[in-house]
């Protein structure tokens, strides 16, 4: 019985250590897509900022400030951004 609750426990630990691993993935390979709106993003960083914080994982409000704004940055064409930004509303 013993032996059950231990490989459970553990089972149950490296569960939560896949996740908190795919999540911190997730969060440092973020980026927004071409034709994203702005609203899909945000909806998606806060997702992963929330699943991260329920995890213990804490973030500084500047950090999440110039993560949020690093997620822009591939984008060249700010023609379509406009576009992208003009259409979410």
């Amino acid at each position: 019985m013993l032996l059950y609750f231990k490989v459970t426990r553990e089972g149950t630990y490296d569960v939560k250590c896949a996740r908190k691993n795919s999540l911190i993935q997730e969060y440092e390979m973020s980026r927004m897509q071409q034709g994203e709106t702005i609203y899909n993003v945000q909806k998606r960083f806060t997702h992963i900022v929330n699943d991260l914080s329920s995890s213990g994982i804490t973030f500084d409000i500047d950090e999440l400030i110039l993560k949020f704004w690093s997620i822009w940055q591939p984008l060249q064409n700010w023609k379509s951004f406009n576009h992208v930004y003009d259409n979410s509303f």
